[in-house]
């Protein structure tokens, strides 16, 4: 695939441009990454204890650790790291449309402020964020019913990886989609959002692709990590102590995972925002396809509706909660 559909130049140039936000999203996945290290291994301590009882015992306080952990998430991701996401997707926005910040803008700060302007609350764009979600991923059932077709458990299997990828790869999709709600800087936000699901549902199969390819592609930094850091040292130490190679490993591991959350889920959304830029600028929204989306999916129903000015007055959401894909979808 020609990696200039994909903008890796442009991204990496945005990434270095955009280092004050990118330092705080490493910060805070990287106090979040203590946190969960910390807390498994007191679970971990707690299971090591059970088992000289019983190993049921010790595998109930494993799979406590495991339901507990989800919760502890939602709420870190909830009162937290979207909203720094959200200011780094106002902040990107504004580059991408030539504009710059004013000169000793905290980004930060001057992207929450851009939030807070165009949706008037952090809430307000995650549920926005919800309802893209939502219409966005209804378009790999289409794919998954079309590979359905294949013959076998053999293609069955196949279908199902594939929209799984499909599924985690659209996460940078809406949030390309959101994106242009800033450099539009258009009054009512949900009309442009609706607008922005219309111009996606015109060019989605290169963005698709672009999207699953940049998911794997945010995993390079992680990637890169292991091989030059965990291998080796986990070899070195473990030829002192076994148990000491093996937390050392464990917690390389965790610094791997923060720096794909918080550098290469950065990257892959900067280039997704880029290509989408590209591929709907000039465009306009076509009824056609609007028609299409509203009898498609109920989700998009409820974002053009909101968009009238015919929405609930409740705007509160509930971030962290994924939405719904609607398999039963299509575009």
């Amino acid at each position: 695939m020609d990696l200039s559909a994909i903008q890796v130049r442009r991204a990496l140039r945005i990434l270095v441009r955009t280092m004050p936000i990118l330092l705080v999203r490493l910060g805070v996945y990287g106090l979040f990454g203590l946190a969960m290290a910390v807390y498994f291994a007191v679970f971990g301590a707690l299971a090591w204890l059970l088992s000289m009882l019983h190993p049921l015992l010790a595998l109930i306080a494993l799979l406590l650790a495991l339901g507990g952990a989800a919760p502890l998430t939602i709420l870190a991701k909830k009162y937290l790291l979207y909203m720094i996401q959200a200011a780094h997707i106002a902040v990107i926005a504004e580059l991408l449309a030539g504009r710059e910040l004013p000169a000793g803008t905290n980004q930060l700060q001057w992207g929450k402020d851009q939030v807070v302007a165009r949706f008037g609350d952090i809430n307000v764009m995650f549920l926005a964020d919800n309802l893209v979600r939502a219409v966005v991923r209804s378009f790999s059932a289409m794919v998954t019913r079309a590979m359905s077709f294949l013959p076998g458990q053999a293609g069955r299997n196949l279908s199902r990886v594939v929209n799984r990828v499909i599924q985690f790869a659209t996460d940078y999709i809406d949030e390309a989609i959101l994106a242009r709600s800033f450099w539009e800087r258009e009054e009512n936000m949900w009309k442009a959002t609706k607008e922005g699901v219309i111009l996606y549902a015109m060019v989605w199969k290169p963005l698709l692709i672009n999207a699953v390819v940049l998911m794997l592609l945010s995993y390079l930094p992680a990637l890169v990590l292991v091989a030059l850091v965990v291998v080796p040292a986990g070899l070195l130490i473990a030829m002192v102590s076994q148990p000491l190679a093996g937390g050392a490993v464990l917690g390389t591991l965790i610094l791997a995972w923060v720096i794909k959350l918080a550098v290469g889920d950065a990257f892959a959304m900067i280039s997704m925002v880029a290509a989408y830029r590209d591929a709907t600028e000039g465009l306009v929204p076509d009824p056609g396809f609007e028609q299409q989306l509203e009898q498609a999916s109920d989700k998009f129903r409820e974002l053009k509706e909101r968009a009238l000015g015919q929405g609930p007055a409740d705007t509160s959401a509930t971030p962290g909660t994924p939405p719904a894909s609607d398999p039963g979808d299509t575009p």
